[in-house]
């Protein structure tokens, strides 16, 4: 047993960034638990993609007599949103208020979070106006929540705000309103905001560079000075780090969205002649009720990509999430035969 609880859970916190959940719980059944050891534990499932085992651990907490602090549950709000289970997450909520929480920002914030990626824009929004005070996460997180629900323009609106309010964009924020505008075809409204980041000396990275391609790829069929101009910004990421393969592949999508076949080949044999060329990923499709408790066993015992076939754009989110976790994935043949096929 362990005496230095504090330490325990720095070990715990460690393990679980590594990847080794199994010690990371060995370690906590080995010492006297407060609220800081299961955050610790809640968090490193919530952060490994493992968001059904962290929700499993809140009632365990729960029967134990201790009560879950801020820091719990903002944990516990991004497990549902992985998920995109409004029913968790309404359960979550109710706790909220039923303890009397304050709704401090970071609380706040993960509710507009939780119900944003749950399809719940309305409420999202209702929350954020709610809001006393915000944070430039909290500003962030409602220009994505409004992007994944394809409402560019009202993501444009919410940055507009911000900026009315005196707070600070970041990188983020302006990739956040991109990613908007690249899903609702602002073409116009990206460029200006595009050049805007210069006014607050950001330097635009790969990901917003990407926005911006894919946007005029989209727009490319319809204006074909939105093709030339996508293919300016493409070239231009290249000049600014020629060894970053994933500019080379921004680039060599955009061709392939536009249908120019010849440069296609042309890029990809520049990349293999610089030792840039990237190995594929295989991706795999599911049925949309796939994302429960079953699936989730499944999940922990693949090594591939998760995909899931899905209707609104929203529903994404739980995908997109899942893939930038790891190299993890959802197994196609175990889940459609625990389910007796399609």
């Amino acid at each position: 047993m362990f005496e230095k609880v504090s330490v325990v859970n720095s070990l715990i916190n460690m393990y679980g960034k590594c990847g080794n959940l199994t010690m990371a719980q060995s370690l906590f059944h080995q010492t006297t638990q407060d609220i800081a050891t299961w955050n610790s534990l809640i968090s490193c499932y919530a952060d490994s993609g493992h968001p059904f085992k962290a929700l499993t651990l809140f009632d365990e907490l729960i029967s134990t007599g201790l009560k879950p602090n801020t820091a719990t549950l903002v944990t516990l709000l991004s497990a549902c949103a992985q998920i995109a289970s409004v029913e968790k997450g309404r359960k979550i909520h109710d706790y909220i208020r039923e303890q009397g929480f304050e709704y401090e920002v970071s609380l706040a914030t993960g509710l507009v979070d939780m119900y944003a990626k749950c399809g719940q824009i309305d409420l999202a929004k209702e929350i954020f106006d709610s809001m006393d005070e915000k944070d430039v996460v909290s500003w962030n997180v409602m220009i994505s929540s409004y992007g994944m629900h394809g409402h560019g323009k009202s993501a444009i609106n919410v940055f507009q705000q911000m900026e009315e309010n005196g707070a600070r964009p970041n990188d983020l924020t302006f990739l956040a309103v991109l990613s908007a505008c690249a899903h609702a075809g602002l073409v116009d409204e990206a460029k200006s905001l595009f050049d805007k980041m210069k006014e607050f000396s950001i330097i635009p990275t790969l990901k917003h560079y990407a926005c911006m391609v894919d946007l005029y790829g989209r727009s490319a069929c319809k204006m074909h000075n939105n093709a030339e101009m996508g293919i300016k910004i493409a070239k231009h990421a290249i000049e600014t780090d020629p060894e970053n393969d994933g500019y080379y592949i921004l680039i060599s999508d955009f061709y392939s969205s536009v249908e120019m076949w010849k440069e296609v080949e042309q890029v990809r044999r520049t990349m293999k002649d610089r030792g840039l060329m990237s190995i594929g990923r295989r991706d795999v499709l599911v049925p949309n009720d796939a994302a429960d408790e079953s699936c989730e066993q499944v999940y922990e015992k693949s090594n591939k990509r998760f995909c899931y076939k899905l209707q609104t754009l929203w529903e994404w989110q739980w995908v997109r999430f899942r893939s930038e976790v790891g190299p993890s994935d959802v197994a196609f043949e175990a889940i459609i035969g625990s389910r007796g096929g399609l």
